[in-house]
C-alpha cells in the first residue's frame, strides 16, 4: 500500500513525467484498483505502457520488482514527419505540399547567333548558324531585355 500514497504515486507518476495531481478518487484511496495521476509529458518522448517498481512488499528480506502498466486517458495526435502536435503523419501539411508539387518541364527555345562574311561588295554572303547554349533565357516570356 506504500504507492498509494501521494508520495508513493509521485514516484511512480515520475518515471513517465512530472506529475501534477492526482483525482480526488484517488486521493482519498475510495478505488484502490487503479490510481488517475495528471502528469506533464515532454511530447517528444516515447511513452512506456509500463514501468518497473521496487515493491515494498519483501521477499528473502528484499524489495521485489513489480509491473506498474500505464494508460493514457487521451493524447493529442503526433506527427512523426516534422514533430509537431495536432495531425499525425498521413495528414501533415509538410508532406502534402511535397506529394502536390508536380513537376513541371519547360521548354527554353536556344538563341541562334548569325555570322555574315563578306570580303567584296556583290560577292556571295555565306550565312553561318551556331547554337549558343550557355547564353539561354531562363525566363523566355522576359520581353524587357532585362537579365
Amino acid at each position: 500500500m506504500e504507492y498509494w500514497t501521494e508520495d508513493g504515486l509521485s514516484v511512480v507518476a515520475s518515471g513517465i513525467g512530472t506529475p501534477l495531481y492526482t483525482d480526488k478518487i484517488t486521493k482519498t484511496c475510495s478505488r484502490l484498483y487503479f490510481a488517475q495521476v495528471c502528469v506533464m509529458l515532454d511530447y517528444q518522448s516515447k511513452l512506456p505502457k509500463h514501468l518497473i517498481v521496487l515493491s515494498p512488499i519483501l521477499r528473502e528480506g528484499k524489495e521485489m520488482p513489480m509491473k506498474v502498466d500505464i494508460e493514457y486517458e487521451w493524447l493529442p495526435l503526433r506527427c512523426k514527419q516534422c514533430c509537431s502536435l495536432g495531425h499525425n503523419a498521413s495528414a501533415c501539411p509538410d508532406t502534402r505540399l511535397k506529394k502536390q508539387s508536380i513537376p513541371v518541364t519547360v521548354f527554353v527555345q536556344k538563341k541562334l547567333s548569325t555570322s555574315v562574311d563578306s570580303t567584296k561588295k556583290g560577292d556571295e554572303v555565306e550565312a553561318t548558324r551556331k547554337q549558343v547554349g550557355d547564353d539561354v533565357d531562363p525566363c523566355p516570356n522576359n520581353h524587357s531585355g532585362e537579365r
